[in-house]
């Protein structure tokens, strides 16, 4: 039986797919350009759910913190451009100046 969570999640998956389909047609955005798009939603997918139920604010050290936790071994870089990602798509914002930069739920993108 598909739940009203079930099909939320589909939905963020393919809003996420469609959303990086667009950032690897920019050679700007070409940091996770030796992964799969599939791998790179679902870790990102899964990093805005512990935000929204998790700590207020979030740092990159933070989600690194979170990532090594979780056995996904990521980098400082990888964490900092999904954070980046996350608030270009309008899912998170972005607080404070550049060296000490802070993230919170977006109160639009966090309910959907």
């Amino acid at each position: 039986m598909t739940t009203v969570t079930d099909i939320v999640h589909q939905q963020r998956l393919a809003a996420g797919v469609a959303a990086e389909a667009r950032h690897l047609l920019d050679p700007a955005d070409s940091v996770f350009a030796d992964l799969a798009p599939a791998t790179r939603n679902q870790r990102r997918c899964r990093l805005l759910d512990v935000m929204r139920y998790g700590q207020r604010e979030w740092r990159t050290g933070d989600v690194v913190r979170l990532y090594r936790d979780r056995g996904w071994g990521c980098c400082r870089s990888t964490a900092r451009h999904d954070l980046a990602f996350l608030a270009r798509d309008g899912y998170l914002t972005e607080h404070g100046p550049e060296n000490d930069r802070r993230y919170t739920v977006a109160a639009k993108g966090g309910q959907a």
